[in-house]
């Protein structure tokens, strides 16, 4: 899991959006679920998650993305 990054802002290099993640039930921060996201996109090998937000229902959306 340590492997995937997971950030709020977008990256220098080239990468292909391939998927949209989405938290289930409120994480209690950020932290949290950065490592929700983290652990579940190692088991299908995301390079990372990129523009991460908090949505208004309190879960956290981002772009799954692979590494060209």
């Amino acid at each position: 899991p340590n492997s995937v990054m997971v950030t709020e802002g977008d990256l220098a290099k080239d990468y292909k959006e391939v998927a949209r993640i989405y938290t289930v039930g409120g994480p209690k921060d950020k932290e949290e679920a950065f490592s929700l996201m983290r652990r579940r996109l190692s088991e299908f090998g995301a390079d990372a998650v990129i523009k991460v937000r908090k949505k208004k229902n309190m879960n956290y959306e981002g772009i799954v993305v692979l590494f060209d």
